[in-house]
């Protein structure tokens, strides 16, 4: 017995804390709003927010955007918010001040000069104009009840829609969204009773979308607000600063050596360069198909087989890595089998997360090999992050003008477009670049130079990722059409009723199309509103907290 009382003492011990932490956060407690949709395309919006202060504060402070960016994301658009009133609980108004920042105008409620705490309530009304969005086949109110972003958690939300008496129930929609912004959760409820649509949500934030029939609201033209000012023309010249400093940098440190200025043929890869390095000094850039280009040399040197059923491509392994393999191969090859011998190509991207890590060993090789002295990925990324950093500038200073927004994108589009031209081979890189291009030559121009390929043995599959790589690997088959009679034996499938090197060529050019595409998982797609809403979208929103 003793034991028992004792047990129930110190769970409550324990509940003790917790419930007096939960009464001492500073919460919104409900926040319910009423929306009337108007025949002239307004909006009356009421607000009750309860809000509990466990310190002593000025009040809370209302943030509701006014300024939205259009969906071509070229420029903005305003609404118009007036006939703004704010009271208690008892119907009582509130000391309040106006300002607009941050494309928000902001209600500061409370005495300055007093402070209050506990329980209160807040009660706002405004009319808004320019927040529907009108198409084709129905008209739509998208809106943002409570805002995401207050700086405390809010409790229970409830919302209710008015439409126009004339709607046609039977057409209306409805939906919401819950939780942070981009969330597609709807841990809400909706229900239509005539013209009226109820929301409710257990917590905030909460966004909505109702529709309805056309014919019922009369659209109006959104006003977009566009700051010219004639001192701000000499903006306009930022961006050729920007392209004269860009230029100069070239040529001083992105512009490579002369090399031996001649493209001689190669009758092999010069400087044992592999397939995907070979791709990645000549157009400094580590890609998906030089990795696939990888995968095919793997075959050609028997660690790995490719099957093929339906178009459907598998990889089997047919022995480990040995101490040939550079650290890149390694990772791709560690990659490819790291679940087990066997794997679908459609689903590389599964073991592939994180491809970045074999394209920056790809690189290291190249610069340990002192065909760059800077990876040429770190050089463009430096220059990609000031490009966007500059266009993030224009965001920043939107509100100055017009011209300085556009001057802005266009010097950061500069430097993101210089960024491709910034990495730099050395003297070296440059001779095994004009070398590799004289192999180009070589694989190219086969027939002209059939001697010295029909005198070395098996060289159609042992060159022939090479030829890939240069996207010539068509021209390089047809010089064994003739020659040819069976496919590889690390190539399984391809329904050839009789083996023709065209058309396990066109078979291969498959596989690497495939395993190119599957490096990166699926993409999502969606839409705004009911077809791909989430919460933080639409109108309205904001946030707020006290002060």
């Amino acid at each position: 017995m003793f034991k028992k009382i004792l047990f129930i003492l110190v769970g409550v011990l324990f509940l003790i804390p917790i419930s007096s932490s939960a009464q001492d956060t500073e919460r919104i407690l409900s926040f319910a709003e009423k929306i009337t949709v108007n025949t002239d395309s307004t909006v009356q919006v009421n607000e009750e927010i309860k809000y509990f202060f466990p310190t002593a504060k000025h009040g809370i402070y209302r943030n509701i955007p006014y300024r939205y960016l259009d969906k071509t994301k070229n420029k903005y658009f305003k609404t118009d918010i007036n006939n703004i009133q704010i009271t208690d609980e008892k119907d009582q108004p509130y000391q309040f001040s106006t300002t607009k920042e941050n494309n928000n105008l902001q209600l500061k409620i409370g005495n300055p000069d007093k402070t209050i705490s506990g329980e209160h309530t807040y009660k706002i009304s405004y009319k808004v104009s320019g927040v529907l969005n009108y198409f084709s086949d129905h008209d739509e109110l998208y809106w943002n009840v409570t805002g995401n972003d207050w700086t405390v958690d809010i409790g229970k939300v409830t919302a209710e829609i008015t439409l126009p008496a004339n709607i046609d129930p039977g057409k209306i929609q409805a939906t919401c969204y819950t939780g942070t912004t981009g969330n597609v959760e709807s841990n809400c409820s909706q229900n239509i009773s005539g013209n009226q649509i109820s929301f409710q949500s257990n917590q905030g934030p909460l966004t909505i979308v109702t529709g309805w029939n056309k014919g019922i609201v009369t659209p109006i033209e959104r006003q977009y607000e566009i700051q010219w000012r004639h001192e701000s023309i000499w903006f306009l010249l930022l961006p050729l600063f920007v392209l004269i400093f860009l230029m100069i940098q070239y040529f001083r440190v992105g512009r490579d050596p002369f090399g031996r200025g001649t493209i001689a043929p190669e009758f092999a890869p010069p400087e044992n360069l592999r397939p995907a390095e070979m791709g990645t000094l000549i157009d400094e850039n580590a890609s998906n198909k030089d990795i696939t280009a990888t995968i095919i040399d793997f075959a050609v040197r028997r660690f790995l087989k490719i099957k093929e059923k339906d178009k459907k491509y598998t990889l089997i392994k047919i022995k480990n890595q040995d101490a040939n393999f550079k650290d890149y191969e390694k990772e791709i090859f560690d990659k490819l089998f790291s679940e087990g011998d066997e794997i679908n190509v459609s689903n590389l991207y599964e073991n592939f997360s994180k491809l970045s890590e074999v394209k920056n060993k790809l690189y290291e090789d190249l610069v340990s090999r002192k065909y760059f002295s800077v990876s040429p990925n770190k050089i463009r990324s430096t220059y990609l992050l000031v490009g966007f950093l500059i266009m993030i500038l224009a965001g920043i200073f939107s509100w100055l003008s017009v011209i300085l927004i556009v001057a802005l994108i266009i010097s950061g589009g500069i430097v993101i477009i210089f960024s491709h031209f910034m990495p730099k081979k050395t003297k070296e890189g440059v001779i095994a670049k004009e070398k590799s291009l004289g192999f180009k030559e070589f694989l190219y121009r086969a027939e002209r130079y059939k001697v010295q390929w029909e005198e070395k043995e098996g060289i159609f599959e042992k060159y022939l990722p090479y030829a890939m790589i240069f996207g010539i690997a068509e021209m390089w088959a047809k010089n064994f059409k003739d020659i040819y009679k069976n496919p590889p034996d690390w190539y399984e499938g391809g329904n050839f009723t009789t083996f023709n090197t065209i058309i396990f060529v066109s078979s291969l050019n498959s596989f690497s199309t495939t395993a190119s595409h599957s490096f990166s998982p699926p993409a999502a797609s969606g839409s705004s509103g009911f077809g791909g809403g989430s919460s933080g979208g639409g109108f309205g929103g904001g946030g707020g907290g006290s002060w």
